[in-house]
């Protein structure tokens, strides 16, 4: 399930350069944030009628042509204001919009990955041009993972919506046949996210620094969300992408030490997650040593009686947790003792 890191060695036609855009895109902690004007930063202009033939045309663009156009405000607005009310567009504009979205940041990944294998080689042109074509990337890079995110929380409320209001077998026949199944786009969403994370160290280079929180806990975010959907979360061919889009911010970026509350929560709040946050701790413990599964068991241990007696059913999730980290990791276990 898991995509292959790129070839690069693979052929790919080098994009036509895009004017890069004079203000900076920065992902927001809540998306309607960039409908504010703020001097210097990046600000939407929500369109109000969005139709099939408009995000057929986008699509055309950004497949065709250079994925960087993302950055011309037409067309990141168009994709914006379609996530806005993405639970009123007609059932085909939402399959075209997910299916543009998670398309163009993987192929954006793609191009981003040629362009920095230039890079290493020498062969991106001067010093100037470089610094432009970077910031351009980079630029892009920040459009589509937070959309592909954003997509991903947009999508999960949807199938959260559709599930409760589901009655009749008849009902469920019909909306099966009238309704956009964010089932259907999810994994493609998942895997797009991914492709970015794999990129690891390498974005350093396109960021020419260090890497914002913000953009890193685009994945994070996201596969938490998803695995706290108890259909996805007991997924075992989706599980492997979303555990990967947690541990490769911690792998690449130092990102653990935000994780242990993160994983603490999600194992008190769900009691389906308790095997696959044991699994994860597995995961991390095999790709970047026991530091932060050791945590995780410290954290649990030194919490009050109280929360424990107050929360009776997270109790038992913890437990449950304990249980089967001990059988994964019985060195780690025993050394928390």
């Amino acid at each position: 399930f898991i995509p292959c890191p790129i070839a690069l060695s693979n052929p790919i036609v080098m994009e036509a350069p895009t004017e890069v855009a004079t203000t900076q895109f920065v992902i927001p902690q809540h998306p309607e944030e960039l409908e504010e004007r703020v001097e210097g930063q990046y600000c939407v202009d929500v369109q109000t009628r969005i139709t099939l033939g408009d995000v057929e045309d986008l699509d055309m663009v950004l497949t065709s042509a250079n994925t960087c156009d993302i950055v011309q405000h037409e067309h990141f607005d168009l994709l914006y204001s379609a996530l806005r009310r993405l639970s009123s567009l007609e059932p085909d504009v939402q399959a075209k919009v997910a299916s543009i979205i998670a398309g163009a940041c993987h192929n954006h990944v793609t191009s981003t990955a040629k362009l920095l294998e230039s890079l290493e080689q020498g062969n991106a042109g001067d010093a100037p041009r470089v610094t432009s074509k970077l910031k351009l990337h980079r630029q892009a890079m920040r459009m589509y993972v937070f959309l592909t995110s954003w997509l991903v929380t947009a999508g999960e409320a949807m199938d959260g919506a559709t599930a409760s209001s589901k009655g009749s077998k008849k009902n469920k026949r019909a909306s099966a046949e009238d309704e956009f199944v964010w089932e259907e786009s999810r994994e493609e969403c998942l895997v797009a996210l991914l492709s970015v994370a794999q990129l690891g160290k390498s974005l350093l280079s396109l960021w020419q620094g260090s890497v914002e929180q913000a953009f890193i806990s685009c994945f994070t975010r996201s596969a938490y969300l998803v695995l706290g959907n108890p259909s996805a979360g007991k997924n075992k061919d989706l599980r492997p992408c979303l555990l990967q889009l947690i541990l490769l911010p911690i792998q690449h970026f130092g990102y653990g030490p935000g994780e242990i509350t993160s994983v603490v929560d999600t194992v008190f709040k769900y009691e389906h997650l308790c095997a696959p946050m044991a699994e994860l701790m597995q995961v991390i413990e095999q790709a970047v040593g026991d530091d932060l599964p050791s945590e995780v068991v410290h954290a649990i241990g030194s919490m009050e009686s109280s929360e424990f007696n107050s929360d009776a059913a997270g109790t038992r999730n913890a437990s449950a947790f304990l249980v089967e980290l001990s059988d994964r990791l019985p060195t780690t276990a025993l050394n928390c003792l």
